[in-house]
């Protein structure tokens, strides 16, 4: 108990002194470097660069190099559609077209002349035609001249003749050349229409893959 004070009111007590903090400087206290510290962690080693075909298919010119060899492709192919369907349609500006073969009767023709006829070429067949005496093609069917027939093939496969003036031989031989000509011309159109359309039928395809929201027109 502290002691009373006169008059029975107590003295205060007396008060403890402040604790202090001790300043610090702070360039006088530096902190502990973290150099060794604690020990290295080993990352995982990330490649950033592939080498190979890989790379090539993932570039970007790779893919537009193949499309403008594409392009060029189409163009070529257009063009020589183009000119088949021009000359298919001079062919038959020029005459008629017959899908046939001329035969000599038998009679008035050469040996093998039947065979010769049937399988030659169509410049073969424009020599042989040329090579005829004019007396011969002038005295036609009738009297000792030679004889001609037209052969073709009728629905059911079967061989089917008609005479054919001697007269006109010539015009039957180029309506027969005609004919060749016009189906060599309509096989590669054919071709030409095949490969546009299976092109276009692969790119359709590869675009709805690659693209799968946006619309072919």
């Amino acid at each position: 108990m502290g002691a009373k004070s006169l008059g029975g009111i107590a003295d205060p007590l007396p008060t403890a002194p402040a604790l202090s903090m001790p300043t610090l400087d702070p360039h006088a206290v530096r902190p502990m470097s973290a150099v060794g510290a604690e020990p290295s962690l080993d990352l995982p080693f990330f490649p950033t660069t592939r080498k190979g075909p890989a790379r090539q298919v993932t570039n970007p010119r790779l893919a537009m190099g193949i499309l403008k060899e594409l392009e060029k492709t189409v163009a070529a192919w257009e063009r020589e559609l183009q000119q088949v369907s021009l000359e298919i349609q001079d062919i038959h500006l020029e005459g008629s077209v017959i899908n046939g073969w001329l035969e000599s009767q038998p009679m008035a023709s050469a040996p093998n002349a039947d065979g010769f006829l049937q399988q030659a070429e169509v410049h073969q067949l424009m020599d042989y035609v040329n090579s005829l005496p004019v007396n011969e093609l002038a005295q036609g069917d009738s009297g000792k001249g030679s004889g001609y027939r037209l052969c073709s093939l009728n629905a059911d496969g079967q061989v089917q003749c008609q005479p054919c003036p001697a007269e006109q031989v010539p015009l039957v031989s180029l309506a027969i050349a005609r004919h060749q000509k016009l189906r060599q011309l309509l096989s590669r159109k054919t071709d030409l229409e095949a490969r546009l359309i299976h092109l276009a039928e692969a790119l359709i395809a590869a675009h709805s893959q690659l693209v799968p929201d946006a619309g072919v027109g």
